[in-house]
């Protein structure tokens, strides 16, 4: 490939970063703009994202440039790589074994617990042994989940290496922060970013916009899930830990495929990423789950093996199509193929022959396909 194909590659990369960015930081105006409690349940699944976004623009930086980040402890190196581990917050999980992932999952559940009985005397203690404590908070949006308070130990894990030490009173002086200075960090890299494409009148973004959405369509409900006598979610199918797993998988599917859309409007290009990244981590665990052949009966086998065997999944999970999905740089495709659309209908229409619509209505069926798979083995 020559120099000048590549040149033009990587101002198409950054193009569609920029697009992307600029999509974002209109998203966190709405919620810098709206209701402070819906900001708050919309913040943590939205971190991952925020992330994904933050370590496009970080790749971008040289290393010799200091990210140093005092609010949150972290030197350039340990930022870098936070954010880095931030994004996309399921990928380290669907990384791992089957049992590993749920053994980490189910060992910050357990530690959740400690810390919300921390500070029980003698008399509470005997109460909850008779009543239960519950342990599992679920957020959803008219009846969708869509977030559950382990996704924000997940995300978080680097900053929140000692746990264990820290009292339920003081969690929310300590997770607080974090988050915080988390989203603090985020939003200054992806405005900084974009603002000089603003200045330049390339981009405009709406500083009034909010979030129309009433706080009493929001529910926060808390389960039990760990008390195995008192368990009142999801089924006994599954061992615990690979029903929290699918559960924080059905959130961010949901929450991408019909909270991001219907909530905040207009980003088609943050909506076609990450809707594809979820649907292929989401499969990934399916993947690994459907050779458990003590915990997947044949009919739930048949449906993991339809969407492992499908056109959509073949496509999209292939090498360099995934990447590019995964990554903003774009590598392995020629600068011809590209026809000024967004990069990725570009890439799609080009390894399926066909017109990208015809593609998407397909990936739409399938994308149900995953949730209502996941939610079959998990209700």
């Amino acid at each position: 490939m020559s120099e000048n194909s590549n040149n033009k590659l990587t101002d198409l990369s950054l193009s569609q970063l920029v697009i992307e960015a600029a999509q974002m930081k209109q998203l966190l105006v709405q919620l810098k703009n709206s209701n402070k409690k819906i900001m708050s349940l919309l913040s943590n699944p939205l971190i991952p994202f925020f992330a994904f976004i933050g370590d496009g623009i970080i790749k971008l930086v040289p290393e010799e440039d200091d990210l140093t980040d005092e609010t949150l402890n972290l030197d350039n190196y340990e930022f870098r790589r936070f954010i880095g581990q931030l994004r996309v917050g399921h990928k380290l999980l669907s990384d791992k074994t089957v049992s590993k992932t749920g053994k980490l999952l189910l060992g910050i559940q357990e530690q959740n617990f400690k810390m919300l009985t921390s500070e029980y005397n003698a008399l509470q203690k005997i109460v909850i042994d008779s009543i239960g404590q519950r342990d599992l908070s679920i957020v959803s949006y008219k009846g969708i989940d869509f977030g559950n308070l382990l996704q924000t130990y997940i995300y978080l894990d680097p900053l929140l290496k000692h746990l264990d030490e820290i009292k339920y009173s003081d969690l929310k002086t300590i997770l607080g922060p974090k988050l915080i200075g988390t989203s603090t960090a985020l939003s200054s890299i992806i405005s900084s970013f974009v603002s000089p494409f603003e200045e330049f009148g390339r981009l405009k973004i709406d500083k009034l916009v909010k979030i129309q959405s009433r706080i009493k369509e929001f529910e926060s409900k808390d389960y039990f899930f760990l008390d195995k006598v008192r368990k009142d979610i999801f089924n006994n199918t599954l061992p615990m830990e690979q029903l929290i797993v699918l559960h924080s998988h059905l959130c961010q599917l949901n929450f991408i495929g019909t909270i991001l859309p219907e909530i905040f409007g207009n980003v088609s290009d943050l909506y076609l990423r990450f809707k594809l990244i979820t649907y292929l981590e989401a499969v990934k665990t399916l993947k690994k789950l459907v050779n458990q052949k003590q915990w997947i009966d044949d009919f739930h086998r048949d449906d993991i093996n339809d969407i492992l065997n499908s056109s959509i999944y073949k496509l999209i999970s292939k090498r360099q199509v995934r990447n590019n999905i995964a990554h903003y740089t774009i590598a392995d495709y020629d600068y011809e193929i590209f026809k000024g659309n967004n990069v990725l209908i570009d890439i799609i229409e080009f390894e399926s022959k066909d017109v990208f619509s015809s593609f998407w209505e397909s990936f739409e069926e399938q994308f149900v396909k995953v949730k209502l798979v996941i939610m079959s083995l998990i209700y």
